[in-house]
């Protein structure tokens, strides 16, 4: 895996030698970065590939990405903002902006987005987890238990569910 980690670090920048320019090679450079944590160097090719390539929806989301990584939490929630004006059904642009409002305890617009994705990607766990999260931000405790059970239901053998219900456990407390 390493050595095919490292040809493809090469290739993109063979292409981006001939080509610095180009909107998807950056954004693939970008999500190398954002996997390795180079939150800078990241959202600098996540810019490049966005400037260059205004429909590119996945570098806004590698630029959200990046941007939450630096913590520029009102970057971040513009570039996947951005992803749903271009996208609005990109699911995973709707958790990572819910889970960005919780962080800056705005359940109610989190709750929104969790819902809409929800409704698009009712068997996803991750939506699953951040809808409940939500709802637990919001202290609708009667929906969360709801969810909790549906989720494990749905996936028995995942410990998020678990962790949810202790969490809810504690806050009815």
């Amino acid at each position: 895996a390493a050595g095919q980690t490292g040809e493809a670090h090469r290739l993109i920048a063979e292409v981006l030698k001939i080509a610095p320019s180009n909107a998807r090679a950056n954004m693939v450079k970008a999500g190398f970065l954002a996997s390795e944590r180079k939150w800078t160097e990241a959202t600098a090719s996540a810019r490049i590939a966005t400037e260059h390539d205004p429909r590119l929806v996945e570098a806004f989301y590698v630029l959200g990405v990046a941007e939450q990584g630096n913590r520029n939490l009102e970057a971040a929630k513009q570039a996947f903002a951005e992803v749903l004006r271009l996208e609005p059904n990109a699911t995973q642009a709707q958790i990572a902006l819910a889970n960005l409002h919780l962080l800056l305890r705005d359940s109610d617009t989190a709750r929104q987005l969790a819902t809409q994705a929800a409704k698009q990607s009712p068997r996803s766990p991750e939506v699953q987890e951040t809808l409940v999260r939500t709802m637990l931000a919001k202290r609708e405790f009667n929906a969360a238990a709801n969810a909790i059970r549906a989720f494990k239901e749905d996936f028995p053998d995942r410990v998020d569910p678990h962790v949810l219900k202790g969490t809810l456990d504690l806050m009815r407390t």
